[in-house]
């Protein structure tokens, strides 16, 4: 672990030069008590704070990626998340992100950018979308569109599906929603001492389970088989 930890680097790329930064200066191990400290490089602060929208939380995901791309366009689009998307030409790119000159464009697209988009997926707050814009023949710009990632979504899906099947999840503009064995949320309606099931479709459906997602914590049905009242879902469509 220590050897792991001590040779995580952060790169500064320019025009002219390409520094290498150590994340730790000092690692020390308290075996009594089984605790680490460490210290960060102090060197390495005028440049995180040049991201005026990266927090250092931030960190245990640069320090989780194994790629060194995913580390420098996470730390680049990070700046983006609040707006949702962002612009760079392939020089841009090539440049912020240290990729040698022999990459040719494929290169770029193969082993940078879907090979990060694939590590985002698994470890990082946010993933992205990216599309290609062209000047003649040739690939000029490239837009990144940025979404949340929520990790462990699928499996908060089956836990729910699985061990409360058709159990009161929560009350929405007077309807009561459930879930079925198979993952589908609906509403019990009753009419005329008649039960119906209405199904959600699927892109409110997933709007709904996303915020119950983020409230997970806060469910009633993990403590007791009560209501629940969950806010207005504004960007769902029923």
């Amino acid at each position: 672990m220590f050897d792991s930890l001590i040779t995580k680097s952060f790169k500064i790329h320019n025009h002219k030069t390409l520094t290498v930064y150590s994340f730790f200066t000092k690692l020390e191990y308290d075996k009594e008590n089984g605790t680490l400290a460490v210290r960060f490089n102090p060197e390495l602060k005028p440049h995180l704070l040049k991201l005026q929208t990266f927090a250092m939380g931030n960190l245990k995901y640069i320090l989780s990626f194994r790629g060194e791309y995913s580390k420098r366009l996470y730390m680049l689009l990070s700046q983006w998340r609040a707006a949702g998307s962002a612009t760079y030409t392939v020089d841009e790119l090539r440049e912020m992100l240290a990729v040698p000159k022999s990459y040719l464009y494929a290169d770029i697209k193969g082993k940078v950018i879907k090979k990060t988009q694939t590590e985002f997926k698994k470890k990082a707050p946010f993933t992205f979308e990216f599309e290609e814009q062209k000047r003649g023949r040739k690939v000029h710009r490239i837009t990144f569109t940025l979404r949340e990632n929520l990790l462990g979504l699928e499996e908060f899906k089956d836990t729910i599906k699985e061990e409360y099947p058709d159990q009161r999840l929560y009350e929405f503009d007077g309807k009561m929603t459930y879930c079925d064995e198979h993952g589908k949320l609906y509403w019990c309606i009753v009419e005329n001492e008649d039960v119906q099931r209405i199904y959600h479709d699927d892109n409110y459906a997933e709007a709904c389970w996303r915020h119950l997602f983020k409230l997970k914590d806060r469910l009633p049905i993990f403590k007791q088989p009560s209501l629940f009242s969950m806010p207005e879902i504004e960007e769902a469509e029923q």
